[in-house]
């Protein structure tokens, strides 16, 4: 049985979370008055803010945070003119000194808050200093900071200021679960952001098929984070919890790990269920405006793909001699060859659309502004050719 009226009081030394005993055992006969009440977690502290605790205070899976945390975007994009390494896309994770962090893909970067660093900081460890800081304690998203990144100049032994520009990307207007078995099929569709949130993260809901939101478990379903849990579940009508995937780092649905079935009493891993959340790019491109002889090649028509690239659309040549997609390693668009080599790259990773790239593109070693990407248009109309030799099947 769950607890009741649980709170969060100080009293003899310490910040305790107290809740009344579950139904089952408050009624039993040795069950009196002074045993009503039950302390969950305690954290031995005299500091009169509990979101200020030390961290593990409670214990390594209670953690008391700010209001802010649950404002953060789930990701963040790093650009400007500083070293690669530090520019791309970080994710959100577990909240680091009450405010929210964030990590590549790779954990090769950290983005995060540290009271004893004394700001912002991005390093090649989390909770480390060494790398470039921030002054400004009071933002609590790193894309709501005031003023300018700083880093140590080896030659002069002083900080001086970084050009580097943090932007926070929303979260995903929809996310879409494939790999349903074939009785859960009707769970396949887009999930659509709501504006709501559970837990401080999006709420996602699958509407029945005439928008209303009916409690027909086929018809209609949401996708929320459980914070009691740690888990983003999948649950159909109002109660019945089809999927549930472990999650606490994962401040967005296609960043579980592994989703689980729920089936009656039964709980099965499910590798084949995947979310996917939407991707912006058109189906094709057009890549133009290469005049010199060098490289000229990467003129032409790009077709997306069916899979993404470090989580961007990704197109190719309709005869693979070209590939065009972000490098989330060096925070680039790259034209390459089929050798793998690097004809040209777009230093652009804010934007996430490649038909709408706002910065130059580097053809070689010398930028090259006539160089552009833009929306293929779609055929008005289909010419199918048969050789008269052939004749169709079925």
């Amino acid at each position: 049985d769950a607890y009741s009226d649980v709170s969060l009081e100080y009293f003899d030394g310490a910040w305790r979370f107290t809740a009344g005993l579950p139904a089952s055992v408050s009624s039993l006969p040795a069950a009196n008055a002074s045993q009503q009440t039950w302390t969950i977690a305690a954290c031995i502290d005299d500091g009169l803010r509990p979101d200020r605790l030390p961290i593990g205070c409670f214990g390594k899976d209670l953690e008391v945070t700010g209001a802010c945390c649950g404002h953060a975007p789930a990701s963040v994009e790093i650009g400007g003119a500083t070293a690669s390494a530090v520019r791309g896309e970080y994710r959100r994770r577990e909240n680091f000194e009450g405010r929210p962090a964030y990590a590549k893909a790779d954990a090769s970067q950290f983005l995060f808050y540290s009271d004893s660093l004394g700001g912002w900081q991005i390093s090649t460890g989390l909770g480390q200093g060494g790398g470039m800081s921030h002054p400004d304690v009071r933002a609590c998203s790193p894309d709501r900071l005031e003023g300018a990144w700083q880093s140590v100049d080896p030659r002069l032994g002083q900080m001086q200021p970084v050009e580097l520009a943090i932007l926070g990307h929303p979260s995903p207007p929809w996310v879409m679960l494939s790999g349903w078995p074939s009785h859960l099929e009707d769970f396949t569709g887009e999930f659509r952001l709501t504006d709501m949130t559970c837990g401080g993260r999006p709420v996602y809901m699958l509407p029945s098929s005439d928008g209303s939101d009916s409690t027909n478990a086929s018809a209609f379903a949401s996708i929320f984070y459980e914070a009691a849990a740690g888990e983003w579940r999948v649950v159909a009508g109002r109660q019945q919890v089809v999927a549930a995937g472990l999650g606490p780092e994962a401040h967005r649905p296609d960043d579980v790990w592994e989703w689980h079935l729920l089936e009656g009493d039964t709980c099965a891993a499910w590798p084949d269920l995947a979310a996917h959340v939407f991707r912006p790019g058109p189906p094709a491109l057009l890549v133009s405006g290469r005049r010199s002889k060098v490289s000229s090649a990467i003129n032409g028509e790009y077709v997306r793909q069916v899979r993404d690239v470090h989580g961007r659309s990704a197109y190719e040549k309709p005869d693979g001699s070209k590939r065009f997609f972000y490098s989330q390693k060096h925070a680039e668009w790259q034209i390459v060859g089929e050798e793998g080599g690097v004809l040209a790259y777009c230093q652009d990773p804010h934007t996430r659309d490649p038909s709408r790239l706002r910065k130059p593109w580097i053809v070689g070693l010398a930028p090259d502004k006539l160089v552009r990407t833009e929306v293929l248009p779609l055929a008005a109309r289909l010419k199918i050719w048969l050789a008269p030799s052939r004749q169709w099947q079925g």
